[in-house]
């Protein structure tokens, strides 16, 4: 356990560093060790950017790690003299602005040495370059400027330029696209469009936004899609989110036991980004205990688990946070718990029905009676809904005037509008003592599947 004693008596700031090795909750992961259940798509993207003239285009739910798999590959796949180009769209963002963007990090940030480099492409001082700029653009790069585009041939001019004297081998990623106006879409049409002309441009683009299918994040009627391979990232499976578990708290020398373990992949609902905030809550937890008991064991106990989770959902981000407390808040004692019966089970999309077993499962377990039980009368725990009122206010939760957090499609289908939300919901849920159906749909009907996996990995079987 010595091991275990000095990481637990590191200085805050050091112990802090050795999470952020082995866990990433608030930053992307960029190599194929941290990046579990990935690897089918991690060589997807490879062997797509293999070929002249084709690009990635990366989508599906917010957290479910688009932004880890694109700079994982484009680490690999990056020749090592430089780093991957990394930029992200916003919604007042532009075409010229996006592509001034990426310039920006392909050229030196010292203007003068991007004169050097301007007046070396004239001379061929620093070998044959295939790219050069307009007599325009040379002249506010000899200014100590980094020119604007102001067309879409002056920016596939300027890329040309730019990526040559980058590396032998960028790769750009553009992230949250779903951020660029639909008004530039036609541009970046025309701009993918005309650089799959270019001749020997060893430029390779990831791209990624949240969306269900390419259609929905691009403008209608273009071209677009044939330039890309489209990937769909979808919440990882039970194995992996368990893996992520294992992996970050055997780098510590930490254990955990397999039902804690299967708590921590059960609530994360297959988003990465939530079981590494709870591994890392858990963590801290351990370390601001103060009678240390678990060092004789090096295990994880329960306190820390239950201080963890909490931590988690205080720590989640703000829009999640405030999404999901305004509509509880703006409606009844009962939104909260028709919101964990919409998060119960592994489906996405759930039928009213459905909703409402959930809704009576979770009341039968947890129901009080006011009389006995020191309650309110008007607490959810002290009033069982009826179906119809059970429905009403499921179709009141998808008004705006609650932030639209379920959606519905008008034949008592219901589902989270931020699917990331029903993670949260789960973490809420487990926060408060509530247990959420467990299956997942890669392990139907086995309680257990975690337990029997982390099992094997310690075996090495």
């Amino acid at each position: 356990m010595s091991n275990l004693n000095e990481l637990f008596r590191l200085p805050l700031e050091e112990f802090g560093e050795r999470l952020n090795a082995v866990l990433s909750p608030a930053h992307a992961i960029k190599s194929p060790e941290f990046l579990q259940g990935r690897d089918t798509q991690l060589m997807d993207v490879r062997q797509s950017l293999a070929m002249k003239g084709r690009h990635v285009f990366i989508h599906g739910f917010r957290g479910v790690g688009k932004t880890s798999l694109a700079y994982t590959a484009a680490n690999l796949i990056q020749s090592p003299e430089k780093q991957p180009i990394y930029v992200q769209c916003s919604p007042d963002g532009t075409i010229t602005s996006l592509v001034h963007d990426i310039v920006k990090q392909a050229l030196p940030s010292d203007p003068t040495q991007a004169k050097v480099i301007n007046e070396s492409s004239k001379s061929g001082g620093l070998g044959l370059w295939k790219f050069n700029l307009s007599a325009g653009m040379r002249s506010t790069i000899e200014q100590g400027k980094l020119p604007k585009p102001d067309s879409i041939n002056d920016a596939v001019e300027l890329l040309c330029f730019a990526m040559e004297r980058h590396s032998k081998r960028p790769v750009v990623i553009i992230d949250e696209f779903d951020h660029m106006p639909k008004s530039e879409h036609i541009h970046v049409d025309l701009l993918i469009k005309k650089l799959a002309e270019v001749d020997n441009l060893p430029l390779k683009i990831i791209m990624c936004g949240i969306g269900e299918t390419l259609e929905s994040l691009f403008a209608a009627h273009l071209s677009t899609y044939r330039y890309f391979h489209t990937i769909k990232l979808d919440r990882l499976d039970l194995g992996s989110c368990g893996l992520i578990v294992l992996k970050a708290l055997e780098a510590l020398d930490v254990k955990i036991d397999s039902t804690t373990g299967w708590r921590i992949t059960r609530i994360s609902d297959g988003f990465p980004h939530f079981v590494h905030l709870l591994c890392e809550k858990i963590l801290w937890a351990m370390y601001n205990d103060p009678k240390r008991g678990f060092l004789n064991t090096g295990f994880v106990e329960l306190e820390h688990y239950r201080t963890g989770t909490s931590t988690a959902v205080h720590s989640a981000s703000e829009e999640l946070r405030k999404g999901y407390d305004d509509a509880v808040r703006k409606y009844s004692k009962n939104a909260e718990v028709i919101l964990w019966a919409a998060a119960d089970d592994h489906e996405l999309r759930r039928k009213s029905a459905d909703m409402y077993g959930s809704y009576r499962r979770i009341m039968k377990a947890n129901g009080q009676d006011p009389a006995t039980s020191n309650l309110p009368a008007n607490d959810w725990r002290c009033r069982t809904l009826t179906e119809s009122q059970f429905r009403a206010r499921i179709y009141n939760l998808c008004k705006d005037k609650y932030g639209q957090i379920l959606s519905g499609n008008g034949r008592g289908w219901y589902e989270y509008t931020e699917k990331m939300m029903r993670g949260y919901a789960r973490l809420k849920a487990e926060s408060e003592g509530i247990e959420l159906y467990p299956d997942h749909p890669l392990e139907p009907k086995r309680a257990n599947a975690l337990l029997e996996y982390m099992t094997r990995e310690r075996l090495g079987s």
